[in-house]
């Protein structure tokens, strides 16, 4: 059990992009069960010589291993496979709680083509591809050497300036860059807030449906998780005050609930405010996809409303970019600053720096503003044209729901009740479903799908749903 694993990688690409692909060759090695629970990973140090790559580079693995629970730090044990992994369980999202496929995919789908439907992803065909493509050419032409190793752990600093000016713009939120850090991903952020705030025993209130990864990730780090239903005014703070009065975390969407897209109320929010304060909690905000609303502004983030410092603000480029950037950010309060530093200051640092910097020049350029603008119109006709062709073709098999914001469509079921043989019917058809079942803890709800527009052209919609049709008429005909 103590004996280090031997690890079987290959150099596949340059320095600029290895590290995402020795991250996914350690994770398949530990998802295939070669690497076992508790197993011991080379050193960073020992692992880079025997490559020929640089230390950062492993370090930059390793880390986004460490920010989704693959992996964890054992002291002068070195770096384990994370003894509480079960093989079955989360695959970064692939494999649901119960061990079996979720949303229609298997591991090895995640390395095919992206389906229609598929929850989670932006509008990859409109990416400014020949435009990014530029600015990572020109940074990295303009990289000295010494910019390859370790970078700052708490996140390229004039990118923290650019995320400080966007969120005052545009959510109200008033910040100083300094009280910004840059992790690798959403994911990446939990963990780390987690990390420097959490104790033992500490409980966190998750909404009820809620984000499914969030979930998983908090069991990961061992976090016990208080389930919070969610009614048409958002996470209903009173019920949670009764199941977990001296909780330490609230953990909710408050702008566009995900997955059911509701808004929590004001009065909710300023209830949620009072016991954060009252109690000496932390909120974390996490605002996923607050940019696209449609035909109304964005609202105002609740960290707007923090006059306590008990708001933890978390953003993430993965659904306004691309989410293969795993970039994320998190807004302390001032009173936490220090404490984040001392903690990170002993972290591996985040992400890549020169993916770091083109994210910084796109937003200081306006490029990220235009970005989000373009988006939002292109998935009001996505979101308009979807809705109306599942409404002409299906009107009699769901009842549809549209939410004013968020990436996805609503559709309850009337007829059909196996929600895996349709799962499995569509992914035979080439689109991919996914349940609001999967988002649920302790409350139930009908066999509801969860369809995405984002990634579904207009031209293409009727299409989609035809296929839909099909897999719906298999599972419903005697």
């Amino acid at each position: 059990m103590n004996k280090q694993s031997s690890l079987n990688l290959e150099i596949k690409t340059n320095d600029s992009v290895m590290y995402r692909n020795l991250y996914q060759q350690i994770r398949d090695q530990i998802l295939n069960g070669f690497l076992a629970p508790r197993a011991r990973l080379p050193s960073t140090r020992s692992l880079a010589a025997e490559l020929g790559c640089s230390r950062g580079t492993i370090e930059r693995a390793y880390d986004m291993l460490l920010s989704e629970g693959y992996i964890h730090g054992a002291g002068a044990a070195g770096t384990r496979v994370n003894p509480n992994l079960d093989p079955k369980l989360i695959a970064a999202g692939v494999l649901g709680t119960d061990g079996k496929p979720v949303n229609g995919t298997t591991h090895q789908s995640q390395e095919t083509p992206p389906l229609s439907l598929q929850l989670g992803l932006p509008a990859l065909n409109a990416f400014p591809r020949k435009l990014w493509s530029r600015l990572i050419n020109k940074h990295m032409r303009n990289m000295g050497a010494h910019q390859f190793a370790r970078g700052n752990a708490f996140g390229y600093f004039p990118l923290r300036q650019a995320i400080a000016n966007y969120l005052a713009i545009s959510r109200g939120v008033n910040t100083e860059p300094e009280q910004i850090f840059i992790t690798s991903g959403f994911q990446g952020a939990l963990s780390t807030i987690v990390q420097c705030l959490s104790s033992a025993e500490d409980q966190i209130w998750c909404e009820d449906p809620g984000y499914f990864r969030a979930r998983d990730c908090l069991n990961q780090l061992g976090v016990p998780v208080i389930p919070v239903p969610v009614d048409e005014n958002g996470l209903q703070v009173s019920l949670g005050i009764k199941m977990a009065d001296k909780a330490k975390f609230a953990l909710i969407t408050p702008t566009h609930q995900s997955p059911m897209g509701v808004t929590l109320s004001l009065a909710r929010r300023m209830e949620l405010l009072h016991w954060a304060a009252t109690q000496g909690s932390w909120i974390i905000e996490d605002d996923y996809d607050s940019e696209f609303r449609y035909g109304e502004k964005p609202l105002p983030a609740l960290k707007s409303l923090d006059a306590n410092n008990r708001v933890i603000y978390v953003g993430s480029f993965s659904k306004v970019l691309i989410p293969s950037l795993r970039l994320g950010y998190i807004v302390v309060p001032k009173p936490l600053q220090i404490r984040f530093e001392e903690s990170l200051s002993s972290l591996w640092s985040v992400g890549s720096l020169l993916e770091q910097k083109v994210v910084t020049e796109f937003m200081a350029e306006g490029h990220f503003s235009l970005h989000i603008k373009k988006m939002r119109s292109l998935y009001a006709e996505r979101r308009a044209a979807l809705a109306s062709a599942l409404q002409k073709r299906l009107a009699g098999e769901m009842t549809l729901s549209l939410q004013v914001g968020g990436m996805h469509l609503i559709a309850e079921l009337k007829n059909v009740k196996d929600e895996k043989r349709l799962q499995q019917k569509a992914l035979e058809l080439g689109i991919a479903l996914h349940f609001l079942s999967h988002f649920l803890i302790k409350v139930t709800c009908p066999p509801t799908l969860l369809l995405s527009f984002t990634n579904v052209d207009v031209a293409d919609a009727e299409r989609v749903v035809g296929l839909l049709a099909q897999a719906i008429e298999a599972c419903t005909k005697n």
